[in-house]
């Protein structure tokens, strides 16, 4: 399997909380959706939504690439030179005046001699005609470089605007254009979300990194489940075959001269000219099951309004996962609706077959794609929803990221509002609640953007309360300060001034064996003091913050990662960490 991208040599001894906005095992990612399906070319697949690829591109074996989810990644060169070599991906998700963001991993070996980065060259559609969205050599903006088997792979991403007259379409051309007669060019993680910035990479139709936007299934618990309240005939083609609950979410139909049809009738949850995207999936298990939906619109009388015209399997968006299949389809409902009645079926009209499969998770939403099931409605960036931080630390102190401070960039969170930011609360007496009362270690790695926007500095890691931790000086904001709180309630500082828009490695010790305070930069010592009395002996539970303490005392920073240690590290333990993660930010 590919290789996997990580902070596998942090110091882990005696490390009780930590988070970093770079790991997918501990952030799963903004909530946001990958437009695009089989970006990681899953199996050696091709992606579904390519079309029109010149001869020149090919999915290859390749495990040492940045992916940790697919050996293979997409390959591409040139014949003599032919500088339209391109693989094109479609998709027709785009709203008008709505900033996207393309992304991927990008390498080219040592004998590419055409041009360097050409990735991101894009056109949507509007009434006026095409319109180009990117140029066709342009590099776009590169995040972060990883060297596997002597092969640089760049993270890169680029951020387009949609006209206001756009009709839907875009085409990505992959590599377009090429200009070379020798070596080759290798993507993964093709991706195109909403947004100016890139977040992890995710795939819907994949079961990869799954998280939900605020999203409410309109079917609500009455129909988000089958066979809960939905009803069963033959569909008029004949008898009902049998059906059972294999687990919580799952049925399976066995169809044997038969054909059964799940539907439910003139549900009120929709609205007029509204676009409406239907969602369920499904496995074959035997013989060669289709899929199909019929729509059915109804106003507020009960009278047919409109219909969707029996699309069949080929007609709806459906890709595999593991056996099953994400089936979708996208529909604007007519003018006067007020109800809907849905049927699902399989999709054979014919009664002398013998098949076999599975359903689950039926969805509609008011969205142009489908995003990840709810059983009702969900919040976005929350840890339920798939998102929010998970705790590396093993200790479980996971949380979630629905905070109006919070929000994010292409390298971490970002906090700029005057509100009170994350919070993590220990649990009673535990070695965490315990830890700032004695020696301890705060890490992080951040970037300092401008004046906090409170009354107050803005603390942007450390302990709630009598704030303890890495302050953002209002006065004068690039200077960062750490702060320990006595116990007689008096603060003291060490400090050390910066650059805005700078990503720094920051590590702040409370070492009371020694008593002396330290503040370490980039892994080198910047400041230090003696620590003169009792640190603050701080309440059960009191929280830590992650961005801004409270309100009024909130930070304008960038915050990537973040660790607490119940000890004091050392200087060499400081620069392991410091070394094990700089590549990350470019240092």
């Amino acid at each position: 399997m590919a290789i996997q991208q990580g902070n596998l040599k942090v110091v882990t001894n005696g490390l009780q909380l930590y988070y970093n906005r770079e790991f997918l095992k501990s952030f799963s990612g903004q909530s946001r959706i990958n437009f695009l399906y089989g970006g990681h070319f899953p199996n050696g697949n091709g992606m579904p939504q390519e079309v029109g690829s010149n001869p020149t591109n090919e999915v290859v074996y390749f495990p040492n690439n940045p992916s940790i989810y697919s050996d293979y990644v997409l390959r591409s060169t040139a014949i003599n030179g032919n500088i339209y070599t391109e693989y094109e991906v479609d998709a027709y998700i785009i709203e008008p005046s709505t900033t996207y963001c393309m992304s991927c991993w990008y390498a080219q070996d040592a004998q590419w001699n055409g041009y360097n980065q050409s990735i991101f060259h894009a056109r949507m559609t509007s009434t006026s005609g095409n319109h180009t969205a990117t140029g066709g050599a342009d590099p776009g903006t590169l995040i972060k470089s990883i060297t596997i088997d002597g092969l640089t792979w760049e993270y890169r991403y680029q951020t387009l605007t949609s006209p206001s007259d756009a009709t839907g379409f875009i085409a990505w051309y992959v590599g377009y254009p090429s200009n070379n007669t020798a070596g080759f060019r290798y993507y993964t993680h093709l991706q195109l979300e909403k947004g100016s910035y890139p977040t992890p990479y995710n795939d819907i139709a994949n079961g990869i990194n799954v998280r939900n936007e605020t999203t409410t299934n309109l079917l609500t618990s009455t129909y988000s489940r089958l066979p809960t309240n939905w009803s069963v005939d033959g569909s008029g083609q004949g008898s009902i075959g049998t059906y059972s609950s294999i687990d919580t979410n799952t049925i399976r139909i066995v169809d044997v001269n038969s054909n059964t049809r799940f539907y439910f009738l003139l549900f009120s949850n929709f609205s007029a000219s509204t676009v409406y995207t239907f969602s369920v999936k499904y496995r074959k298990v035997s013989g060669t099951p289709t899929l199909r939906f019929q729509i059915q619109w109804y106003n507020s009388s009960n009278v047919l309004v409109g219909s969707a015209s029996f699309p069949t399997t080929s007609q709806i968006n459906v890709f595999d996962k593991d056996g099953w299949q994400l089936a979708w389809y996208t529909v604007t409902s007519p003018a006067n609706t007020a109800k809907v009645t849905w049927f699902i079926q399989d999709g054979d009209d014919y009664t002398t077959y013998n098949h076999t499969y599975d359903l689950k998770d039926p969805q509609i939403h008011a969205s142009k794609y489908p995003t990840a099931w709810v059983a009702s409605s969900c919040t976005s960036n929350t840890v339920t929803a798939g998102g929010g931080l998970i705790d590396l630390s093993g200790n479980g102190y996971q949380v979630d990221l629905n905070s109006s401070a919070v929000a994010f960039d292409s390298g971490g969170f970002y906090f700029n509002a005057n509100a009170q930011g994350v919070l993590t609360t220990p649990v009673t007496n535990s070695v965490l609640d315990n830890l700032s009362n004695n020696s301890h270690t705060y890490e992080v790695w951040f970037k300092l953007l401008g004046t906090p926007p409170g009354l107050y500095g803005g603390y942007f890691f450390g302990r709630q309360g009598y704030h303890s931790g890495f302050y953002h000086d209002k006065g004068t904001p690039n200077i960062v300060y750490a702060t320990t709180w006595y116990n007689d309630v008096t603060a003291t500082n060490i400090g050390v001034t910066l650059s805005l828009n700078t990503w720094y490695h920051g590590v702040f010790i409370n070492d009371v064996e020694n008593s002396i305070r330290k503040l370490y930069i980039n892994g080198v010592l910047r400041d230090s003091a003696t620590l003169t009395k009792q640190l603050r002996q701080y309440a059960s539970t009191t929280p830590y913050y992650l961005g801004a303490a409270s309100t009024d005392y909130a930070s304008n920073s960038i915050v990537s990662s973040a660790k607490a240690y119940n000890r004091a590290l050392t200087a060499a333990e400081i620069l392991q960490n410091f070394n094990a993660t700089r590549k990350t930010y470019n240092i």
